[in-house]
């Protein structure tokens, strides 16, 4: 899996506010009313966001050798990479859908509902943007170090679990290696 690079994400949230701006314009102009931004949008980003980068602490800690670092089976480490990337575009896209929405009230501003519209809709463009930036540190966190057989791999294990200073167990490469040399 190739990293995500934030250049895609700032295009694709720039694409998702213009087009976001052009669509609600568009359905502003028909008669539409966009239905007010709840709260529980920006919680419910916020929540995701701490969901996203707590699934990748455990991975960190291992790669870094941290105390409380426990070996994590490859397939929970590769979940929390794509996580953390499917995390970073929807974080954009959904960013740029609020963005578009504080641009689009902006000029009504000094309407009390309007502006109150428009504090919900920024709030929740900020946790849209803290989830998208949360997902790219979880991505970033779970990456493996290239292998290396003059050390501890960093990598799967035979028993299928990452792990630094793994035992070398018989039959691994590791061990044949030694027993060679002896």
């Amino acid at each position: 899996m190739r990293p995500t690079r934030v250049r895609d994400l700032v295009l694709l949230g720039a694409v998702s506010s213009l087009l976001g701006l052009l669509i609600q314009r568009w359905l502003r102009a028909s008669g539409w009313m966009m239905p007010p931004v709840p709260w529980t949008a920006a919680i419910g980003l916020a929540l995701v966001a701490c969901l996203v980068y707590s699934a990748a602490l455990p991975v960190r800690r291992m790669l870094r050798g941290g105390p409380n670092a426990r070996p994590v089976h490859p397939l929970r480490a590769a979940r929390a990479a794509v996580l953390g990337k499917a995390t970073a575009y929807a974080g954009a896209l959904v960013f740029g859908w609020y963005a578009a929405q504080v641009l689009l009230l902006a000029p009504d501003l000094d309407i009390t509902a309007r502006q109150s519209q428009a504090v919900r809709a920024a709030v929740t463009a900020a946790a849209a943007l803290a989830a998208c930036l949360a997902g790219l540190l979880a991505e970033r966190m779970c990456r493996v170090p290239p292998d290396d057989r003059d050390g501890p791999t960093g990598l799967a294990g035979p028993d299928g679990v990452i792990g630094r200073d793994r035992p070398t167990v018989p039959g691994d490469d590791v061990t044949d290696e030694a027993r060679r040399h002896d």
